[in-house]
């Protein structure tokens, strides 16, 4: 599903934004 994967790509790309150095990713 398009949408889906969208969905997964942007969560994973908000994860990585928020990332700290040396730490654990984490969603915001």
């Amino acid at each position: 599903m398009v949408l889906y994967h969208d969905f997964e790509y942007l969560l994973l790309v908000r994860c990585v934004m928020v990332h700290p150095p040396g730490g654990q990713p984490k969603l915001v």
